[in-house]
């Protein structure tokens, strides 16, 4: 049986896509996209797991881009979306399941997650600029049941990446990727009815 549900953020409980928001900045900078791609390339999994600065990665960003941190960061605000499915399926459920997030996760896109969620909802919160741990390594899943002080078994966790997904079921964890709502509610069937 089911105690605790992890859900990823991006694409999962954050549909938003920062492909329209490359393209956009991309477009008022006159940059080539390649040149940004690389640069996210190059610093994203140092920024992800903590060891790069928010400043000095958006410092590299705007610079090249040659736009002002603030009009490339709140194009990345306004492109900010809930799923609200999973937002109201989360609190209409908080009696019957305890509740998480796993995320590799930067501390400028954790900002926004935590304005636009309750995270009262949450009873752990797996951020992996903050543990210096990113999926799918299993480190930050073996964290993930520490913290829930559950059988893996009693556990699901859904996210967008197979890999991930995978990576968790190899500890005992249950686990779906995530495509859309209308395939969450068929997946979750499975675990336990929902009404």
């Amino acid at each position: 049986m089911i105690k605790f549900i992890y859900f990823d953020i991006g694409k999962v409980l954050n549909p938003s896509l920062f492909r329209k928001w490359r393209k956009e900045i991309i477009k008022k900078s006159g940059k080539s996209m390649n040149g940004l791609n690389k640069i996210f390339e190059k610093n994203w999994f140092s920024y992800m797991n903590g060891e790069m600065q928010d400043s000095e990665f958006w410092k590299l960003v705007c610079n090249y881009l040659e736009l002002e941190e603030n009009y490339v960061k709140e194009k990345l605000r306004k492109r900010f979306k809930v799923n609200w499915y999973l937002k109201y399926f989360i609190w209409r459920n908080k009696k019957k399941y305890r509740f998480g997030i796993i995320s590799n996760n930067t501390p400028f896109t954790q900002k926004l997650f935590e304005d636009n969620f309750n995270l009262n909802n949450f009873e752990v919160l797996i951020f992996s600029q903050e543990v210096h741990l990113v999926k799918p390594g299993k480190e930050i899943y073996q964290l993930a049941i520490k913290k829930t002080n559950i059988k893996p078994s009693e556990i699901l966790f859904i996210d967008d990446k197979e890999s991930n997904v995978n990576a968790a079921k190899e500890l005992g964890i249950n686990g779906f990727v995530f495509e859309n709502n209308k395939q969450f509610r068929r997946e979750f069937k499975q675990y336990e009815r929902i009404k």
